[in-house]
């Protein structure tokens, strides 16, 4: 099973908001879409976010982890009314106050789990 890279807006709003993580993926804008590294290039990853015309696309997995490790951002994906998808984000304000919990907006439950999770990360990077 392949891991879901996340949407070219999605990681607009992660290299704004600091996501820094080399990766072997990234969207470019001139080129409108999804790009790797080149087979002759150095293996390593790279973070293509560096780059003026470039944006780094990591797996929704790994923005979600960044997210709940750099930035007390936790989001769960749950299943709602059958078949339907919604995200829950918990935001930590400090160890004593708790956390502050952010159901999104049913109008933005999906179909799959991982429609589910792109929605749950952009309004996560939203928060930042």
């Amino acid at each position: 099973m392949e891991e879901q890279l996340i949407s070219f807006e999605t990681a607009k709003l992660a290299k704004k908001k600091g996501f820094n993580i080399p990766v072997d993926r990234f969207y470019n804008e001139s080129l409108q879409g999804l790009g790797w590294r080149d087979s002759n290039e150095d293996q390593s990853k790279r973070n293509f976010n560096n780059s003026n015309t470039d944006y780094s696309a990591p797996t929704q997995s790994l923005l979600q982890k960044w997210l709940r490790i750099k930035h007390q951002i936790d989001i769960t994906v749950m299943i709602r009314f059958a078949d339907s998808y919604g995200v829950v984000i918990h935001k930590d304000r400090n160890i004593y106050d708790g956390f502050e919990e952010i159901i999104i907006h049913p109008q933005y439950q999906k179909d799959t789990y991982a429609e589910a999770l792109e929605i749950g990360l952009l309004e996560a990077l939203k928060l930042i």
